[in-house]
């Protein structure tokens, strides 16, 4: 098992990616080396064929963000083997877990 969890992603315009890691992460670090906005969530957000991005975080055009799951409870963390994206144009994107 490798001790560094990232993956390089290559976005489709208008398709919802699905990012799967080895491990459960409780944080990720998402880099968007676009121009535009991309959006991210540990579900899949799509309705009736199209992605909502209502419910998934937005990270602006070249910036990063780290995204976290929310607790369940003071003493419980959710976890996910997944990261979805979604954008509006073709490009690139990094995903790292850094809390597993």
């Amino acid at each position: 098992m490798s001790m560094l969890k990232v993956q390089g992603v290559e976005l489709t315009a208008d398709t919802l990616e699905k990012v799967v890691f080895d491990v459960e992460g409780l944080e990720f670090l998402v880099k968007n080396f676009n121009d535009f906005d991309i959006y991210v969530s540990f579900e899949d957000t799509t309705e009736e064929g199209t992605v909502n991005t209502s419910k998934m975080i937005k990270i602006p055009g070249k910036n990063a963000q780290v995204c976290v799951i929310n607790k369940s409870s003071a003493l419980q963390y959710n976890s996910s083997r997944c990261v979805y994206i979604y954008a509006e144009d073709d490009g690139e994107v990094e995903v790292q877990c850094i809390k597993y």
